[in-house]
């Protein structure tokens, strides 16, 4: 298990443990949806005896058919793939290994030695495209998976935000001590102003839309420009930390919902510290907040409260590798909210999957709506982009694919979900066989006439879908062949490759590919011709966390302590 897996886990499981008070709940199906009726939440209060739930598309205000009765909804198990012998020329991981324990450093002395430490070297490059070499810190940068970004992140095409390592402790898991790092490709860099190092994932976010930095500094959030220039700051609002909201220009501080553009204010009047614990849901229009476990907020009208749901408590039966927080997202047109998280009620009704309705301070079983027996204990693990299908993981390996519109639902015994096309019309579904290759049997779902189609008669890796519209690309497992499919159109084209790849990425905007071959070259590819790949790098021992530029001018990637430009 990763570093961040570790330590995350007990951190939450922590801070539950503070934070939450939790007692017994009651569930029916009745009702239509509640709508809000003032601007102030009433007292939390129990879930009462007609919870309200959305009702399918179609369907009148009358109570729908309860779920003992549901043997008329699609639950016709599909077929299992079954698991193939990877090649025998599958190419060799050239993934680094997690990083050496290394002795906490002395924080007083940490932004002095990282102070002028970094340095930009030009190396030869390739085929007319320049390297540059960011070097001088011995200890590297954070770990692959140790928070959302890992080592680094860009921040516009020409500064890059850089997590080097400062410090690793031994404390129910690894924890990864970090001073962030502001680069910029002539080599000048400024340390955002912060309380000395960090173990935490988001001590410094990044609003690209108001091209600035937020941290928190003394118990104030501090807004920056590029250069360190302190453009703003907002006393008393930075001591437990902060969510920034997905456009970058709210941000959810202690317990105030806050405009960074009009500096408008709304206080919820919740428990200090939730938004450094939780990715709260934001609405379309950011003015509604909710975050689990269980606090609701409106800043148009000013109704807030914080609530409990009976005995509904937050279990956790492990974490996903890309685990970097427990986030909560809105879904069927922001009227209701989810979790992917584990739900109990005590040690009797295990495997909850609750769709909330904040407004009303209720909640519903998933499992009920679309008639998944109580005994099977459920967890919600995947959202699509458009908020209305979901993935369910069940025990037994039952997997379910749910419409909540409809609640149709689509049953699959021993496959998962490897990814939603970015317009939710189609999804991933397989196994893998080499998993630490992340190569398997995938087949392609279509979420709207529910047929399935498998991409290949051999094992493949993992496809990687398109940012825009239905097409993907995947390298054959043999490592030698690029494969481009058009979802929609089910055609596809294959690309013969003159070296062994193991990971390709889709460029910014969608017109380019980026392949990553055995040996740690880049390589570049037209994705609208599959023209011959150009390699725009040398070899690169050890290449990870390959990332395109946000304008799609420049990749970059880690090798070792040191971090690598192509442009």
């Amino acid at each position: 298990m990763r570093k961040m897996q570790r330590f995350c886990f007990y951190l939450f499981s922590a801070a539950l443990a503070v934070l939450l008070v939790l007692s017994g709940c009651t569930r029916t199906i009745s009702t239509p949806l509640v709508e809000m009726q003032s601007t102030t939440i009433p007292t939390a209060k129990t879930v009462p005896d007609t919870a309200p739930y959305p009702l399918p598309e179609g369907s009148s205000s009358s109570t729908p058919t309860p779920y003992p009765e549901a043997e008329s909804l699609t639950e016709t198990p599909l077929i299992t793939i079954t698991a193939t012998n990877p090649p025998k020329n599958e190419p060799v991981s050239t993934f680094a290994p997690p990083a050496t324990f290394i002795p906490t450093l002395d924080p007083d002395q940490v932004s002095n030695r990282l102070e002028g430490a970094f340095g930009i070297n030009e190396r030869p490059g390739t085929n007319g495209h320049s390297l540059l070499q960011i070097t001088g810190w011995e200890y590297g940068f954070r770990s692959t998976g140790y928070c959302e970004n890992g080592p680094y992140r860009w921040l516009d095409e020409s500064h890059l935000l850089l997590f080097p390592n400062v410090g690793q402790e031994e404390s129910m898991g690894m924890l990864e001590w970090t001073q962030p790092v502001v680069i910029d490709l002539d080599g000048n860099t400024w340390l955002p102003p912060i309380d000395q190092r960090s173990g935490q994932c988001r001590s410094v976010e990044w609003s690209r839309s108001l091209q600035a930095l937020i941290s928190s500094q003394d118990g104030n959030l501090i807004i920056s420009d590029l250069h360190g220039k302190v453009l703003k700051s907002i006393e008393g609002k930075g001591y437990s930390g902060f969510v920034l909201s997905p456009s970058g220009e709210k941000v959810l501080a202690e317990d105030t919902w806050i405009d960074l553009v009009n500096d408008k204010e709304v206080n919820f009047g919740w428990d200090a510290g939730n938004g450094a614990v939780f990715y709260p849901a934001w609405t379309q229009d950011e003015e509604r907040v909710f975050n689990c476990c269980y606090a609701y907020g409106d800043a148009a009208s000013g109704g807030s409260g914080r609530f409990e749901l009976g005995g509904l408590r937050q279990a956790g039966r492990g974490l996903s590798p890309d685990f970097s927080g427990i986030k909560s997202r809105w879904v069927l047109s922001d009227t209701h909210s989810m979790t992917p998280w584990d739900f109990d009620i005590g040690d009797d009704q295990m495997g909850i999957v609750p769709l909330f309705v904040p407004d009303a301070q209720a909640y519903v079983d998933v499992r009920d709506l679309v008639g998944i027996p109580p005994d099977q204990a459920c967890r919600l693990t995947s959202i699509s982009p458009d908020g209305n299908l979901i993935w369910i993981g069940c025990s037994e390996t039952n997997d379910y694919l749910i419409d909540l519109h409809t609640y149709e639902k689509n049953w699959f015994t021993g496959e998962r979900l490897f990814g939603w096309s970015a317009d939710s019309q189609f999804a991933l579904i397989g196994n893998y066989t080499n998993s630490k290759e992340h190569i398997g049997t995938i087949e392609l779902f279509s979420t709207v006439d529910r047929q399935r189609q498998a991409l290949s008669d051999t094992s493949l890796h993992e496809p990687v879908w398109s940012p825009q519209g239905h097409r993907l690309a995947y390298i054959s497992s043999d490592g030698q062949t690029l494969v481009l499919v058009d979802a929609q159109s089910k055609s596809s084209q294959s690309t013969p490759l003159q070296d062994v790849f193991h990971q390709v990425l889709w460029g910014p905007g969608a017109d380019r590919l980026a392949l990553v071959a055995q040996d740690g070259s880049l390589w570049l590819v037209d994705a609208n011709t599959t023209s011959e790949p150009e390699q725009i790098s040398p070899s690169i021992p050890g290449a990870h966390d390959v990332r395109w530029s946000p304008d799609g001018t420049a990749l970059s990637l880690v090798s070792g302590t040191d971090l690598y430009i192509v442009k």
